[in-house]
């Protein structure tokens, strides 16, 4: 008896300590501790092959790590197995569904709750989970699985973040519900997860304070928990915050410091402008065989900014090494569909260090093609055109951003390309431009004044006085101030004024002459102002 009450007890000991192992290694990926949690479930597996949940677990790590093959390996290894498992079923589910099986997957989901008897919370938590974070989701159908993962497992933490997540995905311009479900997650236990979600949705709502604030509050309460110190610092080099946000990243290494979290440490830092400090580590993670597409840009980005803040900046032959590597890079990824715009920018900005001008607006115009960078890539050439006095070439740039995107201009681009189509002898579309800057901001002084000059040219024998309307838009919505400041711009709206009392069918010599008055106040020293006006005065 008492041999069996041992053996009892020891299995409830070796039970319970399995247990917590798990519950230890599943803790380590919430806290993003990946490589560590990894260690632990391969230590579990050799302890345990047969055990599919350790496989399970694992390949969940994988997948938060954004190892998407890893994770397929693993889930696989779980269905393999313990086939009629519950989870199992779910793990082959996850594997179809990544592939873009839907129906196969679907079927494999509803196989794992019939299993499970519809009682397991954590099937239908798992179900829910992949539906809402894999990169095509099914938010209806996993909102639907979630809210009764709650109802059958309604003390369990995870299923109310998790169904507060999948709400949130779903509309994101209203945190309404997704707060309720993270207050319901709180009410059963206080956790940094949940302040850090409910920070995250502040921080979506444009609550930065409040947000802020949580993220603080999250890290007081769990010192370890290391999503606090990213999502802090992320929200930080939104606010160009960056020295702070680079603390927040030192903390979050100091608990987390893997290749991965390394990865994100060196996207920060560029994010940052700290592009020096960013390809070192872009570099010391592919001296590790730690690389990817998002890496390789890190170095290649990064080795350009590092060197244009050098003292070789004006060196070309310094850009040689990077020129290469963004040209293999392109070369590599645009047979795969992968190269975006950005990258066609900075070989158009290596191209440009190199002198090979023509093929540097080639490629800043294959940048374009993404519309991420092309209102930013063609305002620069447009730019770079106006300087070297391109102008056809600076209003090609520009049209082709409102060709993209009709609303993409400001009004200062717009007020640049009605000054660009002057200089080009395109009065009517100069005109026109900034027509469109007064409608939606009446009272600019400038462009009523480059819509007189405008019309001036388009208007030489005077015949319909065209600019008057328009030089008297630049008077009256200029300060006096502003008429001394910017006194070449005021004498010729009041030249044209004093011009158009003087000699246009509304003649109107006493108007004229306070107009040329005003003249002499600020052309003192011009003897022919003052000849005008003693003419008009006899």
């Amino acid at each position: 008896m008492k041999k069996a009450v041992y053996f009892v007890a020891c299995t409830i000991i070796s039970g319970f300590t399995f247990a917590q192992t798990l519950e230890s290694a599943k803790e380590k990926t919430a806290y993003e501790r990946y490589d560590e949690a990894t260690k632990d479930f391969t230590t579990l597996i050799s302890k345990n092959p047969s055990s599919a949940e350790n496989y399970f677990y694992l390949a969940e790590n994988y997948l938060q790590s954004e190892k998407l093959d890893s994770a397929s390996i693993y889930w696989n290894k779980a269905y393999e197995t313990s086939p009629e498992n519950a989870l199992s079923l779910v793990a082959k589910g996850k594997v179809l569904w990544l592939k873009g099986n839907k129906g196969e997957a679907f079927a494999q989901f509803e196989a794992a709750i019939k299993a499970s008897k519809k009682k397991n919370g954590e099937v239908f938590r798992q179900i829910g989970s992949i539906l809402t974070e894999a990169p095509v989701k099914d938010l209806d159908k996993a909102i639907s699985y979630l809210r009764t993962a709650v109802e059958v497992d309604p003390q369990n933490v995870e299923g109310y973040l998790l169904l507060g997540d999948a709400i949130l995905e779903k509309d994101p311009k209203n945190g309404t519900d997704a707060i309720r479900e993270y207050n319901n997650a709180e009410k059963i236990q206080q956790s940094p997860r949940t302040i850090v979600r409910k920070a995250k949705l502040y921080q979506r709502a444009r609550n930065y304070k409040l947000a802020d604030e949580m993220y603080v509050q999250a890290q007081t309460l769990d010192a370890k928990y290391a999503p606090a110190y990213k999502a802090h610092a992320e929200l930080q080099g939104l606010f160009g915050k960056y020295d702070l946000a680079i603390e927040n990243w030192k903390k979050y290494l100091a608990l987390n410091d893997n290749n991965y979290a390394r990865y994100k440490y060196a996207a920060a830092l560029y994010s940052s402008q700290k592009y020096c400090d960013a390809l070192k580590e872009a570099q010391d993670l592919k001296a590790k065989n730690y690389t990817s597409i998002y890496v390789e840009r890190i170095d290649i980005y990064s080795t350009y900014e590092c060197l244009e803040s050098s003292a070789d900046k004006n060196d070309p032959a310094k850009f040689e090494a990077g020129f290469k590597k963004i040209n293999d890079f392109i070369s590599k990824y645009s047979a795969k569909n992968e190269a975006i715009g950005m990258d066609y920018k900075y070989q158009a900005m290596y191209l440009s260090k190199l002198g090979k001008t023509d093929e540097a607006i080639a490629a800043y115009y294959k940048a374009a093609e993404d519309s991420t960078v092309a209102q930013e890539v063609l305002s620069g050439l447009a730019k770079t055109f106006t300087k070297a006095e391109k102008y056809d070439e600076a209003i090609k740039a520009y049209n082709k951003i409102i060709e993209k995107d009709s609303n993409a201009l400001s009004l200062a681009d717009y007020f640049e390309l009605g000054r660009i189509y002057f200089l080009a002898k395109d009065y009517a579309n100069s005109d026109k431009a900034n027509a469109h800057v007064l409608k939606l901001s009446p009272t600019y002084s400038f462009s009523h004044f480059w819509r007189g000059r405008a019309n001036v040219y388009m208007d030489l024998d005077k015949t319909t006085w065209a600019a008057k309307p328009h030089y008297e838009g630049y008077l009256n919505n200029t300060s006096d101030e502003q008429k001394i400041q910017y006194k070449n711009m005021t004498l010729e709206a009041y030249k044209y004024l004093g011009d158009y009392y003087i000699n246009s069918p509304e003649k109107n010599i006493e108007k004229a002459k306070e107009i040329w008055t005003k003249i002499i106040e600020l052309e003192p020293e011009n003897e022919s102002n003052k000849k005008i006006l003693d003419k008009l005065n006899k």
